[in-house]
Formats: structure tokens, C-alpha cells, sequence
């Protein structure tokens, strides 16, 4: 069949599977299988061209399987070996409890793919045996961020939130920024300056941003980067600068309607980022989590503090596609973290450190991360190693253990 992945792939009501797009395919007759090879970079690792053409094709159904499973055959763009994959896939079969059977089954395609139902090898069952070291892994990370590029941060990809809290350094125009976002930028500026022009130049912009807003809701555009929680994020730091209580309270108004949005799943809720879909990660429903214990940390609020809890279980069942930190598992585990400090129950913390765990089978050979698309190593907050590094300290500030 040569060209396998989930584009090339059809099922039907009755779950009957039939692979599409054939054209590179040919009959076993053909005279140059031996030396025909497609390699797929989701599909295929380093040793495919030591295989005859359909042994090849076995190989990728292995990872194509894999692929239904848990995504972790995304990361052999940059994994050749398939060394890393292979730790990603075993961890979430250990965690899911993915049956033996199956598991043996991925791993002679990928592996050994000349096998036969009735002779194949028996691969062991992963188990969680081994001790990491926050510390160690933090000061590895350190030291690895000056092998790593500098990025330019698209204006698509500015956050606020993570602008002003984490003091994320950007070299971007703030006439590109979105109006909430150039709102967001001058805040900043008038908590360092006190620069009482700045803050006239915003609250001129107020009015217009409440039409965003309405917007926002009507669109369901619920994302911390450029939506309503960046709004509700907006007027919280404008409380904080003026200590005007109105504001204060629209952060609440507008966390409050976003909540009667979010959608229950097996444990807990997520906020949606689609019709469709709904997200754990910082861009939703993690942003959602901070943003309400920040609020919390000016006013008490009893239904808020139920809300985000129910959040908090949601955001803890993933398995995520990337250790990142906007839209990846750093942030995640960096919400746990501040749930910790909050409420004082142990299970965030706990939760955090277990992240922590699947956060570091990314890591790459020479001890840096991939960024959020696995394709390259990145400096970035939002989408390299200085948002892991970030949540690496923080989980190191509260705890050193053995895990």
C-alpha cells in the first residue's frame, strides 16, 4: 500500500476499515520491492529502509494504531529512532491500561513486522518504576536553554496573562496586538510607570472592548489569548490599577457566563474551543482555572471555588500531545500547582509532580524539549523550554522528592 496514515484511511457504519489513495500502491509481482521505500515522518522510524516494501507497510499500521491511541508517533519528526516515541506510548499504555494483547500486537509491526500471529516476540508490559529528580531535571533544563534558538512571537500567539504574570520578554509591535491584548500590554506599562496618560489611553478603550466582549460570547470565543477570558483578564489587572470594583466584577460576570458554556466529561469540565471540541490546556480551561484563583485572591467567592474544582478534574484526565506550556502539558501542571497554593490539598500537588513524569519522556537526547508542534526546539515561553522551565521551578520551589 506504501502511503499509510489516517488521511488514506475510511470507516464505514458497520466499522468496517478500507485504506484509500492508492496510487503508489503495486501488486507483489513488482520487480523493485526490495528497494521501494516511502518513509512517512509520523509513520515510520529510522529503520524502515532496512525493510522490504511490505514489511514497510506493516510497520506503519503499527504506528498508524498507535496513532488512534495516543498521538505519541507524532514526536518521530524529531525522534528518528523512535526511541522517545516508544517511552510515550508505553507510559500512556501503562496509565490506560491498554490490553496486553494489543500492545504486543503494535509492537511487532513497529518492531519486529516479519512476525506471524503464531510466532511473534513477547515485548514486556511497561511499569512504573523509575525515580526522577526535580531538581536535576531543572538544572539540566537550564543549562540546555543556550543551545536553544530564540522565536519570534506571532501576534496570534501573544497571551497576555502569561505577559504580565510570568514577565515573558517580547519583542512584538503592540500596534499588531489585538485591542485587548494592546490593552493588556499598556497595563503592564502603567503597573511599572504609574503613567496616569497610559491609563486615559485605555479606559478610552473600554467601550470598544465591551463590544469585543459581546462578540466574544456570541462566537463562543472563550480563549485567554485573544477572547473573553483575555477580557475577564483585562479588567482584572484593571482592578488592580485603579482598585475600582466595577471591574473587579465584570472578571466575575464574565468567568461565571463562560462556566455555563463549559461541558461535563467523564470526570469533571472542560471549557470548548469549538462546536465540537473543548481543551485542558492554558488557552482554555487551565486559563480559566488561574484566572479564578486570581480572582479568588482579591474576593471570596464559595460558587466560584466549587466551579473551578470541577475544572480541576477535568484538566487531570488528558494525555497531552506536547510538554509545552500554552497548549501543552506544562501549563497544566503549572495550574496544579497554583490549585495547591490555594487550596492546600495535597492531590494538585500531587497531580503536578505526576505531569511532571510524562512531561519528561519528550525530552531529547541532548536534554532539551520540543516545542509545541514537535517539529523544533524553541526559547519561547508560550511554545518552548522557558514555560517547561518555568513549571519545572515552580514544582521544584514547592517539593524535592524522589517520584
Amino acid at each position: 500500500m506504501v502511503d499509510i496514515s489516517p488521511d488514506n484511511v475510511m470507516v464505514d457504519g458497520d466499522l468496517n476499515v478500507y485504506f484509500i489513495d492508492l496510487e503508489d500502491c503495486f501488486i507483489e509481482a513488482f520487480q523493485n520491492k526490495a528497494s521501494y521505500s516511502i518513509p512517512n515522518a509520523y509513520f515510520s522510524n529510522s529503520d524502515l529502509l532496512d525493510l522490504d516494501i511490505f514489511n514497510q507497510d506493516k510497520h506503519k499500521v503499527g504506528y498508524l494504531i498507535m496513532s488512534v491511541l495516543c498521538s505519541a508517533n507524532e514526536m518521530l519528526s524529531m525522534d528518528k529512532t523512535g526511541a522517545i516515541t516508544l517511552k510515550i506510548f508505553n507510559e500512556f499504555s501503562r496509565r490506560y491500561s491498554i490490553p496486553n494483547k494489543m500492545y504486543q500486537t503494535i509492537l511487532n509491526l513497529i518492531c519486529n513486522p516479519s512476525f506471524s500471529l503464531l510466532n511473534r516476540k513477547e515485548y514486556t508490559y511497561p511499569t512504573d518504576q523509575t525515580i526522577y529528580s526535580v531538581s536535576e531535571d531543572y538544572k539540566i533544563l537550564l543549562k540546555s536553554l543556550k543551545t536553544a534558538k530564540k522565536d519570534c512571537l506571532s501576534p496570534e500567539e501573544f497571551c497576555g496573562l502569561i505577559y504580565i504574570e510570568h514577565d515573558a520578554a517580547t519583542n512584538i509591535n503592540v500596534e499588531e496586538l489585538s485591542l485587548v491584548n494592546q490593552c493588556l500590554y499598556l497595563i503592564k506599562e502603567v503597573s511599572h510607570t504609574n503613567n496616569l496618560l497610559i491609563l486615559e489611553r485605555i479606559m478610552s478603550k473600554e467601550r470598544e472592548l465591551k463590544e469585543n466582549l459581546n462578540r466574544f460570547m456570541e462566537e463562543a470565543n472563550y480563549s485567554l489569548t485573544d477572547g473573553a477570558l483575555a477580557v475577564a483578564y483585562f479588567y482584572l489587572k484593571l482592578y488592580e490599577v485603579t482598585l475600582e470594583k466595577e471591574f473587579l466584577s465584570n472578571t466575575l460576570h464574565i468567568l461565571l457566563e463562560i462556566n455555563e458554556e463549559g461541558k461535563y466529561i467523564s470526570h469533571g469540565k472542560l471549557i470548548p474551543n469549538s462546536k465540537f471540541t473543548c481543551s485542558p490546556y492554558m488557552k482554555y480551561t487551565s486559563g480559566y482555572i488561574r484566572l479564578g484563583l486570581m480572582y479568588l485572591r482579591h474576593k471570596d467567592n464559595d460558587k466560584l471555588k466549587t466551579i473551578l474544582k470541577d475544572y480541576l478534574k477535568g484538566i487531570d484526565n488528558n494525555f497531552p500531545k506536547n510538554p509545552s506550556y500554552l497548549n501543552g502539558l506544562s501549563g497544566i501542571a503549572d495550574t496544579f500547582i497554583d490549585a495547591y497554593k490555594f487550596y492546600g490539598d495535597a492531590s494538585y500537588l500531587n497531580s503536578a509532580l505526576d505531569k511532571y513524569t510524562v512531561i519528561r519522556l519528550f525530552k531529547l537526547d541532548n536534554d532539551t524539549y520540543p516545542c509545541n508542534d514537535l517539529e523544533k526546539v524553541s526559547l519561547g515561553f508560550n511554545n518552548g523550554m522557558l514555560g517547561i522551565l518555568h513549571f519545572f521551578n515552580n514544582l521544584f520551589s514547592e517539593v524535592e522528592v524522589g517520584i
